[in-house]
């Protein structure tokens, strides 16, 4: 999965494809880590400019409400560290059985 900033994209990031293992939860949030490294994008005028690939996951929220229902993470010198990058909102998670399904 590909998801973008906006219409025209200044950034983006790459979900890859496989099987998101759960690694860590806390009182809000699952973590799943990256079956290998995420994707960031940064744009120019609609060229890629740059591309880094790094260690992380998707999280998803336990609640049904959620100011951040899900997004992706990277997984900092400390791996019990996490690191918000990407918030994700309601058009992930209307995609839920079409492009991603939970299974835990």
């Amino acid at each position: 999965m590909v998801w973008y900033d906006q219409e025209v994209a200044t950034r983006g990031i790459r979900f890859p494809e496989g099987q998101y293992l759960l690694e860590a939860e806390d009182a809000e949030y699952y973590y799943f880590r990256s079956p290998s490294p995420l994707e960031y994008r940064i744009f120019q005028n609609g060229s890629l400019t740059d591309g880094r690939f790094m260690p992380g996951g998707l999280f998803l929220s336990k609640a049904l409400i959620n100011m951040v229902p899900a997004g992706a993470y990277l997984s900092v010198e400390d791996p019990k560290q996490k690191t918000l990058t990407w918030k994700l909102g309601s058009n992930f998670l209307r995609k839920e059985g079409s492009l991603w399904t939970k299974n835990f």
